[in-house]
């Protein structure tokens, strides 16, 4: 036998090893798992059992879950019958889900796993359908239930400063998953920053405004940011000047009641009901005096003021008013009465 005989007979031999279970008509096997690890942090649901013949309605609630950040779930998928089923489709109610896994064989009475991705965009309570069908027309609807919160919380998420005092207002920004290092700022340039104590996953800081803030808007909002590792989380964080009153409307239009001239405002500030204003006409010589006669205050932070006008006004267009709290000199603001014929 020639070496080149031998070859062939040697490569007929292996070809009718390798093609004798074709040859005998045996078939390739079902995948029955799905070569996929989750993540050390995948969560697991409560397990959806199925059913011969019925389509069933399952409820799943989960942990709360951080917003923007993708985690998996595992939800256990148990054949209750007696024969093996196969998975013909899943899907979902969101764009914010998405199966990695939709072709499973379950064994009878065997349980597979199903596994989702959910990354949620918005804080708040988060209820997403999936729909699992099989083949012979039975179904489970899947609800995945949820509370989703921000990465970090700002509390409280709106504060009062007044400009230029030493003593500021603290706030406590807290770590909602975990304890990972994280450092704050703010680029705004009337309100400083100042951390005095971390614990655990609680930041402490105080903030306060500088001196230039005292003619800031009565209301600003200011950004946080947030840096944990290479990712930077923005929030907003609401600030009122304490020291800023504003004055409604802003032109003062005087009227005649009762044979006197009166007129009505709307002052808007921070603790506008436990210090008061009082205001004056600018400019001495024009022989008009605007005094405050009543005061209605409506909560913490609005109040009705009702003015007197006295004086020789005939030949006024306008006055200007200044505002100051009661027993201070330091104008807050003005405004402006208009007198017309």
């Amino acid at each position: 036998m020639t070496a080149y005989s031998a070859f062939r007979l040697f490569f007929t031999l292996i070809c009718l090893v390798v093609f004798s279970g074709r040859l005998t008509g045996e078939e390739k096997k079902p995948i029955l798992e799905v070569s996929y690890k989750p993540p050390k942090d995948a969560i697991t649901t409560d397990t959806v059992e199925i059913v011969a013949g019925v389509s069933e309605v399952a409820r799943l609630k989960v942990d709360s879950i951080q917003a923007s950040r993708e985690r998996t779930l595992i939800v256990p998928l148990k054949n209750l019958t007696d024969t093996d089923i196969n998975i013909r489709t899943v899907s979902v109610s969101c764009g914010c889900m998405a199966a990695i896994t939709a072709d499973l064989v379950i064994p009878a009475k065997k349980t597979m796993s199903l596994y989702l991705k959910v990354t949620p965009e918005d804080p708040g309570l988060f209820s997403k359908r999936v729909t699992v069908s099989f083949e012979g027309g039975i179904s489970v609807v899947v609800i995945v239930e949820s509370k989703v919160q921000p990465a970090y919380s700002i509390s409280p998420s709106r504060i009062a400063l007044n400009p230029g005092s030493d003593k500021g207002m603290e706030i406590k920004i807290t770590s909602n998953f975990g304890s990972e290092p994280f450092s704050v700022e703010s680029p705004d340039a009337l309100v400083t920053l100042r951390r005095v104590a971390f614990e655990g996953s609680v930041a402490t800081f105080e903030c306060s405004m500088i001196e230039e803030g005292v003619m800031s808007p009565w209301e600003t909002e200011i950004p946080i940011f947030i840096r944990a590792g290479e990712k930077v989380h923005e929030y907003r964080l609401m600030v009122i000047n304490a020291s800023t009153v504003e004055i409604k409307p802003s032109l003062i239009v005087p009227h005649l009641s009762g044979g006197k001239l009166t007129a009505r405002a709307v002052v808007t500030g921070f603790g506008i009901n436990e210090n008061p204003l009082n205001c004056e006409v600018v400019g001495a010589g024009n022989d008009v005096d605007v005094s405050i006669t009543r005061r209605r205050d409506s909560g913490s932070m609005v109040a009705m003021y009702e003015l007197s006008i006295e004086g020789d006004v005939s030949k006024l267009k306008t006055v200007e008013l200044k505002w100051m709290r009661e027993g201070s000199t330091k104008v807050l603001t003005s405004s402006q009465m208009v007198f017309r014929r």
